[in-house]
């Protein structure tokens, strides 16, 4: 929906007011009967009677949402800023079950009234019948961009569950606002919507109203595709974000599948070597066991033997040193090869300098 802009205005002081209608705002305080707003709405009740007239005979024909636009000013006293809404004027367009325009003949008619009249565009207001007071993203698009001003809201209405919610921008984003009423022109009083039981705003929900079967009981198909709009907007950041996600998750199984390569390469290797050892060791073992390291020893120890025995000295220290060796000859499975063999030529060596210390004069 495309809003003509209002002339930018500031409040005007409730003392220049001119009318019957804004006399009762001169005392705020006796409104509300305690602590007043900085800032709120008021809204006359025959122009909310209007409003529910209108956008209810427009959903019992058609089973279609509503809308218009309430015209009053712009005032400020002690207390703070208020808008006052003395009219409503109906708009007229193109609408479905879930979406509602105005013409541009509508428009150029509420635009030369608010100049005629010198009033303000404050309230834009739609229906969802039997969807529940809510904005949707276009809602809030057509709140942000033509009814943004300082004395401008936006009010959603049910008039099926009879719900409402009122929005207003600030700062550039739609929040949400409660602070509105209706008011009487009979008696100084404040009031909610739907609050007056027997009034003309009830007798309005008795009309007929021509249902659409199960359809109506369905999210408004044109709001959800607004929805999902939103929705797909958003999906390219989102799609960037997830795979970039899923390329760092591959880089890392990557990593962990080289690792774990290198891991079992090494722990191959590793076992290739263990097997070699081990067969290395069980030959060594069978070498060992052919070996008769005793009988090896024989010939040399018969031969000094022989030649101590021929000189008739040290006997029985050669006897104590032979059985010393042959007693650690028969023990090879726990010495090398090399051990057994240091071991034999220590032996000699000892001998053939004991025999020469012997031989002495």
């Amino acid at each position: 929906m495309e809003i003509v802009q209002t002339k930018v205005t500031k409040a005007r002081p409730i003392q220049e007011a001119q009318g019957e209608e804004f006399h009762v705002f001169r005392d705020r305080k006796s409104l509300h009967r305690g602590d007043v707003p900085g800032w709120f709405v008021y809204i006359y009740e025959y122009a909310w009677d209007a409003f529910l007239s209108h956008t209810t005979e427009i959903y019992s024909r058609t089973g279609h949402e509503g809308q218009g636009i309430f015209l009053g000013k712009y005032f400020r006293d002690e207390y703070g800023e208020f808008a006052v809404a003395t009219y409503y004027f109906g708009g007229e367009g193109e609408s479905s079950q879930a979406h509602v325009e105005m013409s541009e003949q509508c428009l150029s008619l509420i635009s030369r009234q608010c100049l005629a009249e010198d009033l303000l565009m404050l309230i834009w207001i739609h229906t969802h019948p039997t969807f529940g007071a809510f904005y949707s993203g276009t809602d809030s698009h057509c709140l942000r961009t033509n009814f943004y001003m300082e004395f401008q809201i936006g009010i959603v209405v049910d008039i099926v569950r009879r719900e409402l919610k009122g929005f207003r921008v600030r700062g550039g984003e739609v929040m949400g606002f409660n602070d509105f009423a209706l008011y009487s022109g009979v008696s100084a009083r404040i009031f909610q919507p739907y609050e007056k039981e027997g009034s003309s705003m009830v007798r309005a929900q008795s009309i007929e109203i021509k249902r659409k079967g199960s359809e109506t009981a369905r999210p408004p198909a044109d709001e959800v595709l607004q929805e999902v709009k939103a929705i797909n907007a958003a999906l390219p950041h989102l799609r960037a974000l997830l795979e970039g996600l899923l390329a760092r998750e591959h880089d890392a199984q990557q990593e962990r599948a080289a690792h774990d390569g290198a891991v079992a390469a090494e722990i191959a290797s590793l076992r290739k070597e263990l097997e070699l050892i081990k067969g290395l060791i069980r030959k060594d073992e069978a070498a060992e066991a052919q070996w008769d390291f005793t009988a090896s020893l024989t010939s040399p120890l018969d031969r000094i033997e022989a030649e101590v025995k021929s000189l008739g000295q040290l006997p029985d220290k050669f006897d104590t040193l032979t059985k010393s060796v042959q007693s650690q000859a028969k023990e090879p499975s726990r010495q090398t090869k090399l051990q057994a063999v240091m071991v034999t030529l220590l032996a000699l060596i000892f001998l053939m300098l004991l025999i020469r210390l012997t031989l002495r004069p």
